[in-house]
């Protein structure tokens, strides 16, 4: 089946494809954190899969939750953007990392 230019396929890590979908649900996706910037979009049919994060239609978004969760971390450990900024780290990782911290830190206060 041949797609257009406005539909996606999805394939997460484990090989599991989705689609095809519209672009504005990779997009809704991206900000749900369904789709991560390290999963393979096509949107041409065949075995030409790129990084989600490589799709220029689709980076802006990526860029977006980096900022954020370069923010939240920021918020969190209350340090200089540069220390929170490591290049080694995935978006991924940061988000989990902030949200570990936030499940510590909410543990503190219970009973």
């Amino acid at each position: 089946m041949s797609l257009t230019a406005e539909q996606w396929k999805v394939k997460k890590p484990g090989g599991t494809v989705f689609g095809p979908i519209r672009s504005e649900t990779v997009r809704k996706w991206i900000r749900e954190q369904r789709v991560w910037s390290d999963d393979l979009l096509s949107n041409d049919g065949d075995d030409r899969w790129r990084p989600a994060r490589k799709v220029p239609e689709f980076a802006g978004a990526f860029r977006l939750l980096e900022d954020k969760a370069l923010h939240v971390t920021h918020e969190l450990f209350h340090v200089h953007p540069e220390y929170c900024a490591c290049p080694t780290l995935s978006t991924r990782q940061k988000v989990a990392l902030a949200a570990a911290v936030a499940v510590s830190a909410a543990l503190l206060y219970v009973d």
